[in-house]
């Protein structure tokens, strides 16, 4: 395991100079898969030049609420709902959604989708449900304007590039 002093002094300086070369170039994203629990070098991560994080892994303590609430729009953030709580009943679905997606979409810079692949042992029911959550609020269609974002958990770069302002990617 490594800490931020350690990202700083060895990955800073070889991602700065990558992201320097490719946003010259137009690169608008540069993303880092850093799967388990980076809490302790979160902080360091935007000082590599890193616009956005994934999979925000619950079940490894990685919370997209309080990360956003503490780091604001210094990272953009993919993932975040637990993948386990879909294999659980439709109280416990609505529960994730409802402490995760509203709060943070309201705040902009999320990418929602399971942590990581659909695992074993999820019903299609459940999987239907999670997908088709109505949001709480009946003037809104949706958890966003386009309800295919929620899922995008591999297109993020042509969700950013569809639209900064209409769904939750803005930063």
């Amino acid at each position: 395991m490594i800490g931020p002093t350690y990202v700083l002094e060895y990955f800073l300086p070889y991602y700065r100079k990558v992201w320097d070369l490719v946003s010259s170039r137009g690169a608008r994203v540069f993303e880092q898969d850093t799967d388990g629990n980076i809490n302790p070098v979160f902080p360091a991560l935007p000082d590599c030049g890193l616009i956005s994080i994934y999979p925000m892994e619950p079940a490894a303590g990685m919370d997209i609420v309080k990360l956003r609430k503490i780091y604001g729009q210094r990272l953009a953030m993919r993932g975040g709902i637990d993948k386990h709580v879909i294999r659980e009943d439709r109280e416990a679905v609505r529960r994730e959604l409802e402490y995760k997606l509203d709060p943070s979409l309201r705040s902009g810079g999320c990418v929602f989708s399971l942590d990581h692949r659909i695992p074993n042992g999820i019903s299609i029911e459940n999987y239907r449900y999670y997908f088709a959550l109505p949001p709480l609020d009946p003037s809104r269609t949706g958890w966003c304007s386009h309800g295919d974002v929620i899922n995008c958990t591999y297109t993020v770069i042509n969700v950013w590039r569809y639209s900064q302002t209409r769904c939750s990617v803005h930063m």
